[in-house]
């Protein structure tokens, strides 16, 4: 016998939802090991992955292999099971119930049926929203409602990327490799020689599996990372205690370690001002104004 999951976290170990008039945007989180039992959703729902990856069997025993980045549409009514290995998954979910589908007219009937695409710009829209709901305040079930249709929108257009799971394993390789060097990425060309195919192609190819160009999928990582750097530092800030308040930075030197140095030797001093004394001795040598008169009379 199936479950209905109608507006419960969906099996999730951790859940962060906000309900906005019966749309709901949420957080989950899934540990290693998870499976859910073969249930149908009272709606439709759109998930994004944002990190891990995860398998969605449907009642037709077809798979769906869902890596960070994928988007997943399943219908209202569909019967399906999930199964999260390895380091489990965090995605953003939005529950759309009829009422809702009837409202979006066009775009809520992109939600019937199950699609499975990449689209850089929803899973931008989607790191927004995780944003909104990990710290919420008076603005933001406005925000969300403003990311969950924009994501709608977006999911509701013909996509041309092929499935998570078709994807090329060439293209699959530069992804991993920009993911693995995005501070210092390699150029294009050397990319596309490794892959064996002519620069051109490798843009299009995968700008169509991802939603971005290259240069934007390197700024996002380096943006995602940029932002764990800031959220751990808080973190361990929060954690500090004791000291309450700014520390005073540490100096900047060289590469040398400690050992190596000698602090005890002062600073090098900033150079003087230079106040014209090399011109002072010829000032007071001029004549002055009297003397300077005197001799054209």
């Amino acid at each position: 016998m199936s479950t209905a999951y109608s507006s419960t976290n969906f099996g999730a170990a951790g859940a962060e939802i906000i309900d906005l008039r019966g749309l709901l945007v949420s957080a989950l989180r899934y540990v290693p090991g998870t499976r859910t039992p073969p249930h149908d959703n009272e709606g439709s729902c759109l998930t994004v992955t944002t990190h891990g990856s995860w398998v969605v069997h449907d009642g037709s025993l077809k798979s769906y292999a869902c890596a960070k980045g994928t988007v997943h549409v399943v219908p209202s009514g569909a019967r399906y099971h999930s199964r999260f290995e390895d380091a489990g998954a965090r995605m953003l979910a939005i529950y759309v119930p009829g009422e809702w589908r009837e409202q979006l007219g066009s775009c809520g009937t992109a939600l019937g049926s199950i699609r499975h695409f990449r689209d850089g710009r929803i899973e931008e829209l989607a790191r927004s929203a995780l944003l909104e709901l990990s710290a919420p305040d008076d603005a933001a079930p406005l925000a969300l409602e403003g990311l969950a249709l924009e994501m709608l929108a977006c999911a509701a257009r013909p996509h041309r990327s092929a499935p998570g799971e078709q994807r090329s394993r060439w293209l699959l390789r530069v992804e991993e490799r920009l993911r693995a060097e995005f501070r210092a990425p390699p150029s294009w060309k050397e990319l596309a020689r490794e892959a064996g195919v002519h620069p051109v192609h490798l843009a299009r190819s995968f700008r169509a599996a991802t939603g971005l160009s290259p240069a934007g999928f390197v700024r996002r990582l380096r943006l995602e990372w940029a932002t764990e750097q800031l959220l751990q530092g808080r973190k361990a800030a929060g954690r500090g205690g004791g000291g309450g308040g700014l520390r005073r930075p540490e100096p900047l030197h060289p590469t040398l370690p400690r050992a190596h140095r000698s602090d005890s030797r002062p600073l090098p001093q900033p150079l003087p001002r230079l106040r014209f004394r090399a011109f002072q001795g010829w000032f007071r040598s001029r004549p002055s104004s009297s003397d300077a008169a005197n001799a054209w009379t």
